[in-house]
């Protein structure tokens, strides 16, 4: 009675807590004829001003605390004795209704975080309904201060369809035993029924992978909400059963909402008995706690909201008398034992012999649930970071996530110190990032965490994380050396600098070192070309009589390197190191491979006559018919590098190639690399009508790669040097031939595309480049004027499943002449396709179930 729009309960002590934004209720039956008739306020500032945001789905942790959500676009906050709590957009918190505590527990750009699941160990997974994105929670839940929100974070699962009202999970021995575990999934647009996930560690975190639907149906009204586990094992579920759903397709009033309908289902498994209900309320402390040695979760939270209701001191002295009977080194008791610290934990009560015990346990996932627990027993434990640092160097990675996350609460040296020991041993995705978070909540500076890191592991591990600027001012430890040597971005001048510092702490010759350093770089220098080309330019610059004492060296590296590019770097050196580059030329003549590298590597000598010097060399095999293709590219590429007194002659060189079709791209990238004073009008009529008839025998499909791209712009270039009715001609033709291009954005949140009209030439071929920036996924389809309707309802009616193009929500229709797929958030592709013949106002439209309505364009 006395409610408003109530969108969210759960059980605690006598009565239960509910949401009624702004705010949460402690509601109780106190004359036991089963209505509320006494009500206290625990919360206010919950916002309320979009109720398909507001906080629902009340959950509870092992421990007793209670997890409520917000959707986007909400403005929280909340006074507690504890401080106040403030949020901008959606955010998980976490409430203590014994102690009042109240905090954000995970802050992240959520749209509605509708869905919290804790399984049999107190690990949480996290659904964001709207796109159904379902994370893995302890990675995303490390402190960090209003309004930050952590980055975006990998699903734990590839999730087949959306929007997800609620989940749940698989705790009841009357389904098999290969059931346990299972997250269930419910989803109401496309796909109407529930989603069975297999769950399974995967390093520190977890991963789900698709099984059998636990139920799904035709009917269009099936509407699947919230699903749980029953005291008998068996598995319920709510159908809100409604022939409309969202507040964006259909109008808030529309007549068609049915506001009388739903449906409560039961599930069973044939052939296997349920259970039978244990004893729970009235029962007495020494009953209940033997209740928490059942398997089912769900009897055990129940068992702990019962004993919430008795003394704490007689619910305290009789678990501690009951965990005697476990044996903390025996593998099987270790959850039992954890049951026992988390009814202290629902008490408030803190028991640092047993959780020093159970951070120990033999058992990894106790010793990680037992972590968690001393993180929210911060400010009681003296010793917290002391045992923080303990379990940041355990042998299990869940562990360490527990330890490096738990951190972030803190601040100070000794913080830092904890999240910096799980670099010691390997670490994997969501360490990495709820590494990368800690650092954000802790203050630090750079050359702080690289004076308390304690490893050479740990060092380089920062170092390899640390930006450039940061970089440039860390201490000359040879991992710092290495990166400025490395990194991408890093002025040559300070990356000479670094190897002659690394050349000093090895006290090897400079030459020497920079060749060390190329054959380190060798097998990946695919990643580090900036750095390797570098490194070739400071080898050219190198006195010649250091780098013949090398010479060996230089010879091998050209011969054994992997990567082309240290192969030039290296005979960067070889040439700077002998007087006359021709005989560096003759080593080559046998090997068509090296030839390419040193042509290659001209343009690592700054100085031009040094360059020029390779004129004969290069128009020798430029002239020479049997030159292998390779050589001759490279060839031409380099004749731009000649320098002025051979320039004209290199630009009729290239034109001749262009009028007779040889390396056509290489030599249309190389002239337009010629000095304009050198390009003269002779060679230039002839240079673009070839251009041109090569043009019109490329398909359309061809006319929008930057190879055809660039070669036409040399066309179009050598046009301006022709009398003006053969450039006007020039001109003409290759505008004819292109390919228009539209880039097509959706719109965040507003369910439309960001351009509504393209306008295209009938019979001409052209592009669509669409990115999703919303947080669900969409897609674009081109059909034939007036079918748009028609064919989103044909979409609303299939199911979710690829046809063999990969594309979801696609009719077999022959209106549709193009469609992409479902493109998540975040992801772009380009539709090609050429206009119909017949002029009309086609449409493009998003066929994912109920979107075709209003997003669209023509």
């Amino acid at each position: 009675e006395d409610l408003n729009a109530p969108t969210g309960f759960q059980f605690y002590q006598d009565g239960v807590i509910l949401v009624q934004a702004p705010d949460v209720w402690f509601v109780r039956d106190t004359d036991g004829d089963g209505r509320g008739d006494w009500k206290e306020r625990l919360l206010s500032g919950i916002d309320s001003a979009d109720s398909h945001h507001t906080a629902n789905a009340l959950a509870l942790d092992p421990g007793g605390a209670i997890y409520l959500s917000d959707g986007v676009f909400h403005r929280t906050q909340v006074e507690t004795a504890w401080g106040v709590v403030r949020n901008n957009d959606a955010a998980i918190y976490r409430f203590e209704p014994r102690t009042g505590r109240f905090e954000t527990y995970i802050p992240y750009g959520f749209a509605n975080p509708h869905g919290r699941v804790f399984d049999s160990w107190g690990t949480d997974l996290v659904t964001d309904a709207t796109g159904n994105n379902t994370y893995f929670g302890p990675a995303i839940s490390g402190r960090l201060d209003y309004p930050q929100k952590h980055p975006g974070m990998r699903q734990f699962w590839d999730r087949p369809s959306r929007p997800c009202p609620g989940t749940g999970m698989v705790s009841s021995r009357h389904f098999p035993e290969d059931w346990q575990g299972n997250f269930l999934n419910a989803n109401v647009i496309g796909f109407q029924g529930i989603f069975r996930v297999k769950v399974t560690g995967e390093g520190s975190g977890l991963k789900g992978e698709t099984l059998e639907n636990l139920v799904e149906s035709s009917d269009p009204n099936f509407r699947p909400s919230a699903v749980d586990v029953a005291p008998d094992g068996s598995i319920y579920f709510l159908d809100w059963h409604n022939p409309l759903i969202g507040h964006m397709q259909h109008h808030l009033r529309d007549p068609s909402r049915d506001h009388q309908h739903g449906r409560v289902y039961r599930i069973t498994y044939e052939g296997r008995p349920l259970l039978k209900p244990k004893r729970i309320a009235g029962a007495p402390i020494p009953e209940l706690l033997e209740r928490l040695k059942e398997p089912e979760n769900n009897v055990r939270t129940r068992a702990k909201v019962e004993l919430g209701t008795r003394p704490t001191d007689a619910v305290i002295a009789a678990v501690q008398e009951w965990a005697k009977q476990f044996d903390p080194a025996e593998v099987a008791d270790q959850h039992a034992l954890m049951e026992a610290l988390w009814v202290h934990q629902w008490h408030d009560v803190v028991n640092e012999p047993l959780l020093r015990q159970m951070l120990r346990s033999p058992e990894p996932h106790a010793r990680a649930a037992a972590t968690r627990v001393l993180c929210c027993w911060r400010d009681r434990m003296p010793e917290a970071l002391d045992l923080l640092a303990v379990q940041a160097r355990d042998d299990s990675l869940r562990v360490r996530l527990e330890a490096v996350r738990s951190a972030s609460f803190f601040t100070g040296p000794k913080a830092l110190k904890v999240a910096l020991a799980i670099l010691d041993q390997p670490t994997d995705y969501y360490l990495d990032y709820v590494f990368n978070e800690t650092l954000r909540a802790i203050p630090h500076s750079s050359n702080q965490l690289l004076e308390l890191a304690d490893s050479r592991t740990a060092r380089e591990y920062l170092v390899a994380r640390m930006p450039n600027d940061d970089l440039l001012n860390a201490p000359p430890i040879e991992a710092v050396l290495h990166a400025l040597v490395d990194r991408p971005g890093i002025d040559i001048n300070r990356r000479a600098e670094a190897v002659q510092a690394v050349a000093r702490l090895h006290e090897r010759p400079l030459v020497r070192e920079t060749l060390t350093q190329l054959a380190r770089l060798d097998p990946e220098a695919a990643a580090h070309q900036a750095a390797v080309r570098d490194l070739g330019v400071l080898l050219a610059t190198y006195p010649p009589e250091d780098l013949q004492t090398e010479q060996s060296r230089l010879e091998a590296l050209t011969r054994d390197a992997t990567s082309a590019g240290v192969r030039q770097a290296a005979f960067a050196g070889w040439v700077a190191a002998t007087p006359n580059p021709e005989a560096v030329w003759k080593a080559t003549q046998q090997n068509a491979t090296a030839r390419e590298a040193l042509i290659d590597s001209i343009i690592l000598h700054a100085d031009p006559q040094r360059r020029a010097a390779f004129w004969r060399s290069l128009t020798g095999v430029l002239h020479e018919p049997s030159t292998p293709g390779n050589v001759r590219r490279a060839a031409l590429a380099a004749l731009p590098l000649m320098g002025e007194d051979h320039a004209a002659d290199a630009y009729a060189l290239i034109a001749g190639c262009l009028t007779r079709g040889e390396e056509r791209s290489t030599a249309a990238y190389a002239l337009r690399q010629i000095p304009r004073p050198a390009w003269t009008p002779a060679p230039a009529a002839a240079a673009c009508d070839a251009l041109l008839a090569w043009a019109r025998t490329q398909p359309p499909a061809k006319r929008t790669e930057q190879d055809y791209i660039e070669t036409v712009q040399a066309g179009r270039d050598l046009a301006t040097l022709l009398a003006p009715e053969n450039a006007v001609r020039i001109a003409r033709g290759f505008r004819d031939l292109s390919v228009d291009v539209f880039v097509v954005k959706t719109v965040r949140e507003q369910m439309r595309y960001d351009t509504t009209r393209l306008v295209v030439q009938a019979g001409k071929p052209f592009e669509i480049i669409f990115e999703n920036n919303d947080m669900m996924a969409h897609n674009l389809v081109v059909v034939k004027p007036g079918a748009r309707p028609e064919v989103g309802k044909q979409a609303e009616k299939m199911s979710p499943r690829p046809d063999r193009q990969g594309r979801s929500y696609i009719p077999d229709d022959p209106r549709i002449l193009a469609a992409t797929k479902l493109m998540e958030p975040g992801e772009r592709t380009v539709l090609k396709l050429t206009a119909p013949d017949e002029p009309g106002a086609y449409e493009y439209v998003c066929t994912y179930p109920e979107h075709w309505l209003v997003m669209y364009g023509q």
